[in-house]
């Protein structure tokens, strides 16, 4: 059935309601009183505000003698007998149609007074300046011509892929047959009846045991998403065909049941297929053997080699009638890349730009299999693309780590004019690494190797990375690496002797020059306790913003909040950066919060330890940002939720 619309007529002057026909007057909001009163609903989130015009186009889709029907329409006013200024309601006429068969890849045009061929329409569905104007779904109405879909990422990757290899799926079971045998109640969970059903015989391949939860470890999840299990069964159909039925768990309560086999699919209705893909599974030791068996019998779902990369089998049966992008990284055991499509903008793309993974992403399979599905951002894989077109060695290791992504995120690399090299006229390019958080400029391909193996062997402490840029910056202020460039022992204990070192090396100079940089008008304009119109503006919060007064108000800050900002004197000295402390106005003598501004930018804001400040304190500095005209540019400050 058709939704209903408003309808705005150039021709008839006027606004119309699409379900009777009444004239309505031109605002918005009594239009939409109007169509609650009439018994439909304004969908405002399409184009126009769900307000349709003459040159307004919708696409639906119908079945047809077998056959899929998708038809261009637009709009028109349906006349009432006997009147030239009165209406009945508004009706779509096609003004294009295409057919898609069963047993056939190229979809046939009956239809078309556009002048527009069937890819441009596409697009336009694409990009939402053409609307579904049917109350069903597309799956809804695709599911009764082509039964084995499950679901659709969009009605121009079911085109593609109808194109590429056609939709061969077999009517294996009813309906009904198949909506036992996913049965997720009680009685049925994790056991499957003897089922018979005009000669369709059904049985239990391999016994079920009770599921044993075993834990599934990761080195450090980005997403909190919580560790699913499956129930996995192997049904034997006429004894000739294997059925693979899995059950897992959206939550609690909400079991979702599939059924695969060749050419055929079927799944329970709430299946969630995006939060499905990028949920963390265990399998049993008998899920195992039932997975592998099925693989044998059926090799083109390339079961085997994607569970050494991942247990979310679910994203290898379900890939190829869902997104080729998906079912490339499935066939090549990339999980990184098949269980984000919810957070990669390729998968947005128009499906016919995809041909392999290392042209879509412009790295190597083995860099893009080294990478754990959690860490994986639009940033990151565009990041290291550019690393392997500059320095491919850089990514030589087999496996990321948290840290590795987090340094690799952080790298950028430049390419200069090399000197000659021994063939005479050929020059060898220089890299210079840029590295966010580290004032060192002049790093070497070693030095950058050194800290990607530190990296590598250390623990996922999220400090880690921040404790080695302080220990090279640190050496890099007292002009010598006394532990090496990567410490041989402890880094923190490394880190903390340095900071010592230079505690202990200051001298009357630097004093005066610190002195002379806090206490100038143009540094304690930050401050919020020096002007009688920053008292007053800021006189209900409960906290402070001040300036340190002299250099060893640094070192007592790094004491108190065990962190580094004993190294910034220098930076503070030479006016790269500004220091401030963040107090509680009931408390002004204890340390409560470390920031750090450069130029107009707030760069740091670090609570004890190099944690996070409370919400409280977070509003306050970005109302404070506010006040001093400061950008934000950094994660400690986040959104309140």
């Amino acid at each position: 059935m058709d939704r209903h619309f408003i309808y705005h007529s150039m021709r008839n002057r006027g606004h119309f309601c699409g379900k009777c026909g009444k004239r309505l007057t031109p605002d918005f909001y009594n239009s939409k009183k109007h169509a609650e009163a009439c018994g439909f609903k304004v969908i405002e989130n399409l184009p126009n505000r769900g307000v349709v015009t003459d040159d307004s186009a919708g696409y639906r889709l119908d079945v047809w003698k077998g056959n899929l029907l998708l038809e261009i329409c637009q709009p028109e006013l349906v006349p009432r007998p006997g009147f030239s200024d009165r209406f009945k309601g508004m009706r779509w006429f096609t003004v294009f149609r295409m057919v898609f068969s069963p047993d056939s890849r190229e979809p046939r045009v009956t239809k078309n007074e556009t002048g527009l061929d069937a890819d441009i329409w596409l697009a336009l569905i694409r990009a939402g300046r053409c609307f579904h104007i049917r109350e069903e779904t597309d799956v809804e109405i695709i599911r009764e011509v082509f039964p084995g879909i499950i679901r659709l990422y969009s009605l121009q990757m079911f085109v593609h892929i109808y194109r590429t290899k056609g939709f061969h799926h077999e009517h294996l079971l009813r309906e009904s047959m198949a909506q036992r045998l996913m049965g997720v109640d009680s009685e049925s969970r994790g056991s499957v009846p003897d089922h018979s059903e005009n000669g369709y015989d059904v049985r239990e391949e391999n016994q079920v045991r009770p599921v044993r939860i075993r834990r599934y470890w990761r080195r450090r999840p980005r997403r909190t998403n919580p560790i699913q299990h499956m129930i996995i069964s192997l049904l034997k159909y006429k004894d000739s065909t294997l059925l693979l039925r899995i059950i897992t768990f959206m939550g609690e309560d909400e079991p979702v049941a599939f059924l695969f086999s060749r050419g055929y699919a079927a799944c329970t209705p709430n299946a969630d297929i995006p939060l499905l893909l990028r949920q963390h599974y265990s399998l049993t030791s008998e899920g195992d053997k039932a997975i592998r068996r099925f693989a044998r019998f059926y090799p083109e779902y390339n079961l085997e080699q994607y569970m050494e990369h991942s247990h979310n089998i679910l994203v290898p049966l379900i890939a190829p009638d869902y997104h080729c992008l998906m079912e490339l990284a499935a066939k090549a055991s990339v999980p990184s890349v098949a269980e984000n499509m919810e957070i990669l903008d390729c998968f947005r793309n128009d499906p016919s730009l995809f041909r392999n993974l290392r042209d879509t992403f412009r790295l190597p399979l083995h860099v893009l299999r080294a990478l754990d599905p959690q860490d994986v951002t639009d940033e990151l894989l565009a990041n290291l693309a550019h690393i392997n077109q500059c320095h491919p060695g850089l990514l030589q290791f087999d496996h990321y780590t948290p840290l590795m992504c987090d340094f690799y995120h952080d790298l950028s690399i430049e390419m200069a004019p090399g000197q000659t090299g021994r063939v005479p006229g050929r020059r060898r390019p220089i890299r210079n690494y840029r590295i966010h958080g580290l004032y060192k400029y002049d790093l070497t391909d070693d030095q950058i190797l050194q800290i990607l193996r530190f990296l590598r062997k250390s623990s996922d402490d999220a400090n880690t990375l921040r404790y080695l840029f302080d220990y090279i910056n640190a050496c890099e202020h007292l002009g010598e690496y006394p532990y090496g460039f990567i410490p041989r022992g402890s880094l923190r204990i490394a880190h903390d002797r340095i900071v010592q070192r230079i505690r202990l090396d200051k001298n009357d100079k630097e004093s005066h020059d610190f002195h002379s940089v806090v206490t100038s008008a143009y540094y304690l304009s930050l401050t919020t306790d020096r002007t009688e119109e920053d008292r007053e503006f800021f006189k209900e919060d409960p906290f402070v913003i001040i300036a340190p007064e002299e250099r060893e108000d640094l070192f007592l800050e790094s004491d108190a909040m065990h962190n580094c900002v004993r190294i910034y004197v220098n930076a503070v000295c030479a006016g790269r950066t500004k220091i401030y402390f963040l107090r509680r106005k009931r408390t002004p003598g204890t340390s409560f919060g470390t920031i750090e501004v450069r130029g107009n930018t707030l760069v740091q804001a670090k609570a004890h330890s190099n944690g996070q400040l409370d919400q409280a304190a977070q509003d306050y500095i970005r109302k404070w940002c506010h006040a001093k005209n400061l950008r934000i540019l950094t994660l400690d400050i986040v959104s309140a939720s």
